[in-house]
């Protein structure tokens, strides 16, 4: 093992520091890591480096934060008091991947182990530690604003590329304004605004949602165009007991006028973008299409994680496992699919885990839509709509730390006996949206 130079014991001394005092910080005011969380979701992606090399080793920064959020987890765990636990499914799901991810070290080396599962890692370790915070007023309008200054960026680097490149861009080069995970982004403030809006005047209300709406069809991200629908769907079907700042029918009116104002933008916005909706549509239908690509990459995995070793479908392949690729072009280390990816990386046990913490999420969740607060049947309806949205957007991609956050959150909040008594019932009454 090669001596390590000073500049790399100096960097490994930061990073410590960094680690502990972010893991004090999360754990006193848990709304601190949203937007460190959404910073690194946002650079995803991009061209923007963000690590160091320490030593042999590339420490990211999402590697910092995942290990502050243990760390944290930790320290809420021994604090006194009426404390929510850790989800106990969320845990033994960390659990699995924890350990493939020690056997990927003896085989492959730190380096790749770690890589290969760090983007499930940061959502597992966020939603373990958002299953310990409750969903107050307070935190559900800093998760909110986080979210709406993150997306005013986005829509701000989206125009931006659409008056440099056009809006034709997709049909010609494939290149598009935002990736899945940005559009992604988007689409749940576009969401949470429609439930929680941040703004009192009645025209803001209707044209901030309309705008996330409108980008995230222009963003021409197929996968978000799915859970986008269903998101809406829920949005138009689901009641409340009580009625929330935004009814029934002005969730119908407002998802009635986002898609008339995509029908107009087709037909009457400017040059391209027509043909980039076609391209985009076309993708998905023709035979050489991505998704057709993708169809043969979970096949190949799945296959592959049948014919191995039986302990290996059952929990999981060791971290690090699938590097070689099909017909020299297909990787199989990119599974472009949660589902597919978990299958492969805590097995059979760890994708029923995964559906079974999203599932019953969704029933706990739907139970308090019937609350006799307008509080907890407004956070109802925003946990049911943004779990049934990722659970759609799974099917074409990976998640990262901000799915581990609302995950987290929802869990925290289902599982919150505390959640209808009268302190919440007043800071419901007295909140301004």
């Amino acid at each position: 093992m090669a001596a390590l130079t000073l500049e790399s014991v100096l960097l490994a001394a930061i990073v410590l520091v960094l680690v502990a005092l972010l893991s004090v910080g999360f754990a006193s005011r848990p709304a601190s890591a949203v937007p460190l969380l959404l910073l690194v979701e946002m650079a995803n992606g991009t061209n923007i480096p963000q690590g160091v090399m320490v030593g042999r080793f590339h420490v990211y920064v999402s590697d910092v934060i995942t290990v502050a959020l243990v760390v944290a987890t930790l320290l809420r765990c021994q604090q006194r008091g009426e404390r929510l636990r850790p989800n106990r499914t969320l845990v033994v799901f960390l659990a699995i991947l924890l350990l493939n991810m020690a056997r990927g070290v003896v085989i492959f080396g730190l380096q790749s182990s770690t890589n290969a599962a760090r983007e499930m890692l940061a959502m597992l370790t966020a939603a373990v530690f958002y299953s310990t915070v409750r969903a107050t007023p307070q935190l559900v309008r800093a998760v909110r604003n986080w979210l709406l200054l993150a997306s005013v960026v986005l829509v701000l680097a989206a125009v931006n590329f659409w008056l440099h490149h056009g809006f034709g861009t997709y049909a010609v080069t494939g290149d598009r304004a935002l990736n899945a995970l940005q559009a992604l982004i988007v689409l749940e403030t576009t969401i949470v605004v429609i439930i929680f809006p941040p703004l009192r005047d009645l025209v803001l209300r209707w044209v901030v949602p309309l705008v996330g709406f409108v980008v995230v069809v222009l963003s021409v991200q197929r996968t978000v165009w799915a859970a986008a629908l269903v998101a809406a769907a829920v949005l138009v079907v689901v009641r409340q007991k009580t009625r929330g700042s935004t009814s029934i029918a002005g969730r119908r009116l407002l998802v009635a006028a986002a898609v008339l104002a995509v029908v107009l933008l087709v037909a009457a916005g400017p040059p391209g973008v027509t043909s980039s909706l076609t391209a985009g549509y076309q993708e998905t239908t023709t035979q050489n299409s991505t998704f057709s690509w993708r169809l043969q990459g979970w096949s190949a995995m799945i296959n592959r994680q049948i014919a191995g070793p039986v302990a290996d479908l059952v929990a999981g392949s060791p971290s690090g496992t699938g590097n070689e690729s099909i017909n020299e072009a297909l990787f199989l280390r990119a599974a472009h699919s949660q589902y597919v990816w978990t299958l492969s990386s805590t097995g059979i046990i760890g994708l029923a885990l995964l559906v079974w913490v999203y599932v019953t999420a969704l029933r706990k969740s739907r139970r308090r839509l019937r609350s006799a607060s307008v509080f907890v049947g407004q956070v109802a309806l925003l946990f049911t709509a943004l779990l049934a949205l990722q659970l759609t957007y799974f099917v074409g991609y990976s998640s990262g730390g901000l799915v581990g956050l609302m995950l987290g959150l929802a869990c925290g909040f289902v599982n919150d006996r505390s959640v209808d008594r009268s302190q919440y019932l007043m800071a419901a009454s007295t909140q301004r949206p």
